[in-house]
């Protein structure tokens, strides 16, 4: 079987660039990210040797309603980063949270890697895409105490502590680092 190769013109190569780097570009903060699955937040600066990122979130039918942060009275290692709600997640899965999991477990328009935000990455939707949101108190991923975690309020735009196994809102973020050009 014979294959024939075709050589692209510098400007078809141009084109086949530039059409793979629309995914990558962002809409104005508040807008949906077509190819992205959510609403663009902004960008989050990287902490601790980590690049910076943009941050998307699942808002509106994918938002988790009346669920509980965890076992009052457990403290749960590695959920107490201000700044990374990936890694607090992870921790929170690994020891069987049941909010955590069913947020890493989604796929929305074929993404993965979904997560609770922190409580820097709340303040950044508080910021950003605040009237998206309801006017409710949501998780975050950031843990205080064995008793309890931060959550985010939208009405007011205030993070406050509750007991975790309070019933309040969650929604969904994930990263897509930044290309550099």
């Amino acid at each position: 079987m014979e294959t024939i190769t075709k050589s692209l013109t510098p400007a078809e190569t141009a084109a086949a660039i530039t059409a793979a780097m629309a995914d990558l570009v962002p809409p104005r903060i508040g807008e949906y990210w077509k190819t992205q699955g959510g609403v663009y937040v902004g960008v989050m600066r990287g902490r601790d040797g980590k690049l910076d990122y943009h941050l998307v979130a699942a808002i509106g039918e994918h938002e988790l309603v009346d669920v509980v942060w965890g076992e009052y009275g457990k403290r749960v290692d590695g959920c107490d980063s201000y700044h990374d709600g990936q890694a607090n997640t992870a921790a929170m899965a690994t020891a069987g949270l049941d909010l955590a999991q069913r947020i890493q477990g989604l796929d929305i328009e074929g993404h993965n890697g979904w997560y609770l935000p922190s409580q820097a990455e709340a303040h950044l939707l508080a910021a950003n895409v605040k009237e998206a949101m309801k006017p409710e108190a949501y998780w975050t991923s950031t843990q205080y105490s064995a008793d309890s975690a931060w959550y985010q309020y939208f009405d007011y735009g205030y993070q406050l502590l509750d007991y975790k196994d309070a019933e309040l809102r969650a929604v969904a973020v994930r990263q897509i680092q930044i290309v550099n050009a």
